[in-house]
């Protein structure tokens, strides 16, 4: 072969790879930013809001509304609930973790 059409086949070849890796670390970090602006805000918002509902549901056990000795039932209810929430919190980060040590390379 020509050592012209060499360099240029090589010059294509090296261009064509770059615009390979730019894309996969752009979908990357369109992956992130998605997670980030979209998923964990919803998801934050949605655990905070059913350990809300949690303590409304259980407040008349945690202040022993009628006397009968509920008290420990409500406050263990509302551990399991803030256990889950932990739980989900952990999972989250973890997923986070997952998609940002993805190497999108080709």
């Amino acid at each position: 072969m020509n050592t012209n059409l060499k360099s240029k086949l090589a010059i294509i070849a090296t261009t064509l790879v770059s615009i390979d890796q730019l894309s996969a670390q752009t979908m990357r970090g369109q992956v992130n930013q998605i997670l980030n602006d979209w998923a964990l805000p919803i998801v934050m918002l949605l655990l905070v809001l059913g350990g809300a509902f949690g303590v409304v549901q259980n407040f008349d056990k945690i202040i022993d509304k009628d006397g009968n000795g509920t008290r420990k039932e409500g406050f263990m209810n509302l551990a399991m609930i803030m256990g889950f929430i932990i739980l989900g919190i952990a999972l989250i980060g973890g997923i986070a973790r997952l998609v940002a040590g993805i190497n999108l390379s080709i």
